[in-house]
């Protein structure tokens, strides 16, 4: 069983497949709203900076 809290996350992934998952939603004319929201949220200015602090 996978624990996902405890694998590494890859935010610049998660951005890019919201991202697609806005596009096809709204190609398919749902309210994609919401997701919108949630990924200006996640975001500054639609751009994820993401820092190695581990070196």
């Amino acid at each position: 069983m996978v624990n996902f809290k405890k694998e590494p996350r890859d935010l610049k992934q998660t951005v890019v497949h919201i991202r697609e998952a806005i596009d096809l939603a709204d190609d398919l004319n749902w309210d994609v709203n919401d997701w919108q929201k949630m990924l200006a949220g996640w975001t500054s200015d639609g751009t994820v900076t993401v820092i190695d602090e581990t070196n």
